[in-house]
């Protein structure tokens, strides 16, 4: 709120815009390592689409539910650091 009243104090033109996927246009560093947990449904489904490279990475838990660990290249929607990377991303791209 404060931050609307300076701007309109100051009669600045003001914009705001959405970026749709923009963390999905975002790299992951090689030395970040972001690991998503997938479980319940969605394991199922990751099997189905491509068992060759999924089956044999699920894991079972002790209730007998599968379990599968895979790393992040893009970013992820809520995460600090995916939010910084794709601000760094952004600016470089409107300076150029």
């Amino acid at each position: 709120m404060m931050s609307t009243l300076q701007d309109a104090i100051e009669e600045r033109y003001v914009v705001t815009l959405d970026i749709p996927g923009a963390f999905l246009q975002t790299d992951q560093p090689d030395d970040d390592e972001v690991v998503i947990c997938f479980t319940g449904k969605m394991v199922e489904w990751l099997a189905k689409i491509d068992p060759k490279i999924h089956s044999d990475k699920i894991m079972i838990n002790k209730d007998g539910k599968g379990i599968l660990y895979a790393k992040a290249k893009k970013g992820i929607n809520g995460c600090v650091r995916s939010a910084y990377l794709f601000y760094v991303k952004l600016k470089a791209d409107l300076t150029s």
